[in-house]
This record gives C-alpha cells, structure tokens and sequence, in this order.
C-alpha cells in the first residue's frame, strides 16, 4: 500500500511536471503576438516569432486602419515626411526663378539689344507663277493655303510672270489695279494683309503683303526693276526686287523671268548675273541684292531637263521617279559650278515638273512643239553666309543653318496641280524665318482713344523717335477696318513739321477732321467702323516706307 501510494504520488509528479513542460512554450506565442499588436506599439523587446509569416501581419492591420482613420500617422517614420518637401522648399526656388528675370530683360530693351530669349519667328508664303497672259482664275484660296491655313502667315510674296501686257490693258491697269492684284488683295485683305509694296514691269508683277501688326517693324522698303529682253531695251524678261528691313534684318525677294530654251541655259545665266550687277538701292547698309542678310530668288527662271527624251521624261513622272530627272535638271547640275550660284539653296523637287502642260488640263504639251516637261517654275534662297545645310527627307525640311541670328527652315515646297489656266503650274513654298529682335520699337508712337464716338473729337497725338527723318511729305491716314494698301485710305493729313521748340519734343497734337466728312452710325452702342490705321501696333501710312500721295485732300 505504501508502495502504491509512493508510485501514484510519483506518477502525479511527472504528471504536473509534464502539463508544466507542455504548458511553458504555449506563453510565448502569446506574448510574441501581443508585442505585435497596434495598441502597443512601444514595446522595447521583441521575440523573435516561431513562423515566418508572422511579420507580414501588422502591415495589414496598419493598411487596413489607414484606410479606416486615414488621418492617423503610419507607424513607419518614413511616409509622413514624403509629402512635406513638395510645398516649402521647391515652391520658394521657383518664385525665385520667375521673378529673377524681370528685372534683366528690362534693362536690355531699354538699351535695344538683342537677347536670346528674344528672337521673331516669322513665317513667309511665297508663289511663283507663269500665268500665260490669263485673267485670274475665280477662286485662288488654295493657292494662297487660306483653306488649310492656321492663320500664322505673316508675309505673302508673290511672283508672277506673262501677265497680259497689251497696249489696252497696260493701260487699264495704270488708272486701276491690275487683274491679279486686285484679287490677291480681295483675297488677303479680310485675313488682315496689307500690300506693302508692288512693282510691275511689263508682264512681271511682285507683290509683298503682311500682316498689318507687323508694319511698324518694315523699314526701308525699295523696288528695283531690270529689263534684259532685246538686249536690255524690252522687259518681257528681266527681274523686279523688293527689299526692306525686317526686325532689323535686310531681306530681298527677287522675281525672275529668264531667257527660254534648251540651248540657252549660258544666256540665262548672264541675264541672271546682269540682273544682280544692276539692281542697286539707294539706301544705308546693303545696296545689292546680294548683300542682304536673306535672298529669296524665284520665278520662272526656264531651266531644263537634259540629255532625256520626252517619252523617259513622262514615265519617269508617272512613275514618280523625281529624282532622275533632278539628277538632269540644269540649274541642279550649274549650282555647284557657277559662282554666282554659290550658296543658294532648294529643297527637293517632288513635285511634277511644271511645264509645259495643255492649257485647261494637266496634260504634257501635246502641239506639234512637244517640249518636254521641265520645272521652270522654282524658288531657292540664299543666306550671307550660308552654313551648312541639313535636310530631313521625311519631314520635307531643308534648313541652312545660322547667319548672323538668322535660321530659315523650308516645311513646303509644292505645285498646284488644280490651276488650269496656264501651260505653267503655280508652284508655293512656306519658310520659318527664325532671327532676333534687333528693333521692337517703332519709329512713330500714335496714342488714340480706343473708340472715337465723334468726328469732331477725333484727334491723334504722335511721338517720333529721335533717330526719325522728318520730311515735309510725312502724313496719317484713316482707314476703314480691312483696308487692303496704303492707298486704300478714307481721308489723310499731313503731318506737318512744326516749330523748333515743338519738334525738339518729339511730340505732336493733331486734329484729324474740323468737320466730319460722312455720317456717323445712327447706333451709339455700335462700335465705329472707322479706325486709324495708325494704331498700336499698326504704322502710320508716312514716308518710310510709302511714298505720300499726289494730292491733297
């Protein structure tokens, strides 16, 4: 008995030692997951968990509270600061950044300097075309690029040749515009353009039109003619040139029309180099054509395809294979041998050559003649000091680097296959003209009320710079909204010089009409039709550039 009480004392010993035993690790466990939980986050000693997974819990518990209590601060230390940097020190570099400049570009335009921050982008529409002694077709909108344009044309150039010069018509045109100025003008005035200048001379017409804001900054504007028909004495062929300054930068536009033929390809060249001989202007700085900063060349300079029959020539085109017949083209193959040529540059011809072509088709000349097609129609430019070009085949892009600030970039270079008027095809180009701001500030200041209720109140007051020539042929003109050249005007006066004293000033106190010479609009509210064409930004219609007219009011 004492023995069975001995061993069954025994046995309930090792009976509790084991439920000890047994019960001691399941503590742990506890306590591991207690130091995890979020409620007690400053838990100095952690054990380390028997189960891997174990770690990963307390980011789900903390994702799940963030997105219950999103204002509660994460546990980890490194997400709140993430948001704090966005706002104080990166806001304080950039107003610093705005307003450094300020105060830089402010002292530069007072002096008049040019600045890399202040270069024009200008963009120049130029056409080329032998009308044939045609009248005007009814509708020239594509040709001007009016249905696809974005508005961000500032200059037409444009070139015409064989406009119908008969004895009649000659004059006709001197006691009205002529045909195609007319409805260039028609076309371009309600788009905001104003003929700056024409020159005709015979059946060549040059016309440059802009944008009316741009006039303030068009000084200098002078034509030139040359006639080399008949030795000199006729002007069937020849060039006429138009030049002016732009922003500060002398540019020349040169429209040619050159002896024809194959076998006349040296004659061409002679009338071309006696064209640039005798063209001088009567003007500071360059004089020659040559000398400008920018040369635009066009018209229809009757340069041939050699050494291919018409029968390759036209498979060649309806094969679209432009570059063999480049590789024959006469002025191509002269460019590089000609020194007169040097540093003109043309972008790729991948249009139909056009010449010569069935009046009112687009089919190759089918007369007994048969001359072979040709690109007779073309327009290259020229820099001073032309750096290398680099063209862009699949942009249509050529551009001829830097000249003295001056970039040019071609985007077009096409013919207008729709026109049916002529045996020539109109051919259009559009450049970028990329120089800096050399002058922004224009000659002739006008201040004026921004809306002239009255006739009788109409006054203008006008500064002069003093580097202004005044002449006693200066004057202002008033012009209706949508006026189409410097003569389009409603009523003028001259801008008389006054005393010493007054004219040391620079400052001038005009009234524009004693006496009102139509009727005003019935309707107050209505805003007056009639503005000054002088008014910011637009130049008052005084010599530079135009000449004053014949007679007074």
């Amino acid at each position: 008995m004492d023995q069975h009480n001995v061993r069954q004392s025994k046995r309930q010993k090792q009976e509790s030692r084991n439920r000890a035993e047994a019960s001691a690790p399941a503590s742990a466990p506890a306590q591991a997951a207690a130091s995890y939980r979020p409620n007690n986050p400053s838990t100095s000693q952690r054990p380390v968990p028997s189960r891997p997974p174990r770690p990963q819990r307390s980011p789900r518990i903390e994702a799940s509270v963030d997105i219950s209590e999103p204002t509660e601060p994460r546990v980890e230390p490194k997400a709140a600061p993430k948001t704090e940097p966005k706002a104080e020190p990166k806001t304080e570099s950039r107003v610093e950044t705005k307003t450094e400049p300020k105060t830089k570009p402010a002292s530069q335009t007072n002096q008049n300097e040019t600045t890399p921050d202040g270069s024009v982008v200008s963009q120049v529409h130029i056409i080329t075309w032998n009308v044939g002694c045609a009248t005007p077709p009814e509708d020239i909108t594509t040709l001007l690029g009016l249905n696809v344009g974005d508005g961000n044309t500032d200059m037409y150039i444009i070139g015409l040749q064989e406009v119908n010069s008969m004895i009649n018509k000659r004059l006709k045109d001197v006691l009205f515009t002529d045909q195609w100025s007319d409805v260039c003008m028609e076309r371009l005035s309600p788009f905001g353009y104003v003929l700056i200048t024409s020159e005709r001379m015979q059946g060549l017409i040059l016309l440059v039109f802009a944008k009316y804001f741009h006039l303030p900054f068009l000084r200098g504007v002078l034509t030139e003619t040359t006639r080399t028909g008949m030795g000199g004495y006729w002007g069937n062929k020849g060039g006429i040139s138009a030049r002016m300054t732009v922003f500060g930068h002398s540019i020349c536009f040169l429209n040619c029309h050159l002896p024809a033929h194959m076998e006349n390809q040296d004659e061409r060249m002679d009338d071309f180099e006696s064209i640039l001989q005798q063209q001088q202007f009567d003007i500071q700085g360059p004089t020659g054509v040559l000398d400008h900063d920018l040369l635009f060349w066009f018209g229809d300079l009757n340069f041939r395809i050699e050494n291919l029959d018409i029968q390759t020539v036209k498979s060649a085109i309806e094969n679209n294979r432009y570059a063999m017949l480049w590789e024959k083209d006469q002025l191509n193959m002269i460019k590089d041998s000609e020194t007169v040529l040097e540093g003109f540059e043309e972008g790729p011809l991948r249009f139909p050559p056009t010449y010569k072509f069935d009046v009112g088709t687009n089919t190759y000349d089918t007369s007994g003649k048969k001359r072979t097609p040709a690109w007779t129609d073309r327009i290259l430019w020229r820099l001073r000091a032309t750096a290398p070009a680099a063209q862009t085949a699949e942009r249509r892009v050529s551009v001829s680097g830097l000249t003295r600030g001056i970039r040019v970039t071609q985007h077009c270079y096409r013919s207008h296959m729709e026109y049916l008027v002529s045996d020539h095809k109109p051919v259009s180009s559009i450049f970028t003209l990329e120089f800096p701001y050399r002058v922004d500030i224009p000659l002739v200041t006008l201040i004026v009320e921004d809306e002239w209720k009255s006739v009788e109140d109409a006054k203008v007051i006008y500064k002069l710079m003093p580097n202004y020539s005044r002449s006693s042929w200066d004057w202002i003109g008033l012009y209706k909204v949508g006026f189409k050249h410097h003569k389009d005007y409603v009523g003028y006066m001259w801008a008389k010089n006054e005393d010493a004293n007054r004219r040391s000033s620079r400052e001038y106190r005009w009234q524009l009409f004693e006496q009102p010479r139509w009727q005003p609009f019935e309707q107050p509210s209505w805003q007056p039709a009639w503005q000054p064409a002088c008014q910011p930004p637009c130049q008052p219609a005084c010599q530079p550039p135009w000449q004053p007219p014949q007679h007074p009011p």
